[in-house]
């Protein structure tokens, strides 16, 4: 397992719309990571949080835990969180653990952009 990594990067693609890396596994090595890089999108007033899981490739029980607890902080920030770039285990995963009932997929970053979009204009 990698030591401690740097923090995912942090995009800033719209107003109040923000990206974030999720690094190749989420597990209990990467949990100050992620953590830190949803505080830095919550610190430049982010709203909409999208994590960009198109490089995923390990995902244990530590890091389903994380995700939700993630999932979590964000709604009681009164932040939207969802997901792209998913491959079809990590799908099932999120189903399976009932993620993706808060956590919406995306098959791609557009998708996930007209879905903020539209959140952003409700929540407006």
């Amino acid at each position: 397992m990698p030591a401690h990594l740097s923090p995912p990067p942090v995009r800033l693609l719209l107003s109040k719309v923000i990206i974030v890396t999720v690094p190749g596994e989420v597990t209990e090595a990467t949990e100050d990571d992620l953590l830190d890089a949803l505080s830095q999108a919550s610190a430049i007033g982010a709203r909409i949080i999208i994590l960009d899981c198109s490089g995923l490739l390990h995902i244990n029980s530590y890091g389903i835990g994380l995700l939700m607890m993630l999932f979590t902080q964000a709604r009681r920030r009164g932040q939207w969180l969802s997901a792209y770039g998913l491959n079809e285990r990590h799908e099932k995963v999120f189903a399976l653990t009932r993620l993706s009932e808060g956590i919406p997929i995306f098959p791609c970053q557009s998708d996930a952009l007209t879905a903020a979009d539209s959140a952003k204009s409700a929540r407006s």
